[in-house]
């Protein structure tokens, strides 16, 4: 069981110029999986980079209500605080996407701008996506087993499988997916993930009258009609395409690189 001494998440805040950037990724993901974006991005802001519940140096709580996307929320604004601004840019990938949304709606005098990727979460019809996610369940299941530690070794997107990593980014990933913990994981997928849709919000976004940025890796081709969703929500969203799947800023960088200090610049 996860240990939760401390229900707050772990963030890492780096050098930079300019302003806040929040960047929170999605399953498995942990502070090095942004390093391709936050060492070009660190020109154009100061990059402050979390990691989800149970995930790297995040703790596990045992209430399964910190799981819940608005605890999220609560605790990106936390953060904001704690480094004394009035307003960041959030950015974030997979289920960050969902969960940056989420933030800048509800909370849209403090967002300058944002920027996601491929969430095909923040655009499904809520009751249909949460009957859907219970299929995560199994995945929870085999996490919270005796032998969870070894089912999470095994899962394909551990980084020590990967051949498309260089030696010093592979093994900061290794290191840190080693701190992964199953009840954390566990949780996640049966009380955030079922609760991550937006789509019903997206007025607000509209509203609130700053930047939204999707940079969508086309590769993932399920995402295209999220895409074109996300664009009929949003008719002001800034779109860049970049031939890349789901880990879009990691294996797009340059692309996502690009289109994100653009914005930065925009909005700094």
């Amino acid at each position: 069981m996860g240990a939760g001494a401390v229900d707050r998440l772990a963030y890492e805040v780096l050098e930079g110029r300019g302003p806040v950037a929040l960047f929170c990724g999605g399953r498995f993901t942990t502070r090095s999986y942004w390093r391709r974006n936050v060492e070009v991005l660190a020109a154009h802001c100061r990059p402050v980079v979390v990691e989800p519940w149970g995930h790297g140096h995040s703790p596990s709580p045992t209430d399964a209500a910190r799981y819940h996307p608005d605890v999220y929320v609560e605790e990106f604004d936390r953060i904001r605080s704690d480094l004394g601004v009035d307003r960041m840019v959030v950015v974030g990938q997979s289920m960050g996407g969902a969960l940056a949304l989420r933030y800048a709606i509800a909370h849209p005098g403090h967002a300058l701008a944002v920027a996601f990727t491929n969430a095909m979460s923040a655009f499904q019809e809520a009751s249909a996506w949460e009957r859907r996610s219970r299929a995560a369940a199994v995945e929870a299941e085999r996490l919270l087993a005796p032998d969870g530690r070894a089912f999470l070794d095994a899962d394909p997107l551990n980084p020590a499988r990967s051949r498309r990593l260089e030696g010093a980014h592979r093994a900061a990933l290794e290191a840190e997916w080693a701190l992964h913990d199953p009840f954390g994981l566990a949780m996640g997928y049966l009380h955030t993930v079922p609760k991550l849709p937006v789509r019903d919000r997206f007025a607000e976004l509209a509203a609130a009258g700053f930047p939204v940025l999707l940079v969508h890796g086309t590769r993932e081709e399920p995402f295209a009609p999220m895409a074109a969703l996300a664009r009929s929500l949003l008719p002001s969203l800034e779109v860049v395409t970049v031939d890349a799947g789901h880990a879009t800023n990691l294996h797009g960088a340059e692309v996502f690189n690009a289109a994100v200090a653009e914005l930065l610049q925009r909005v700094g």
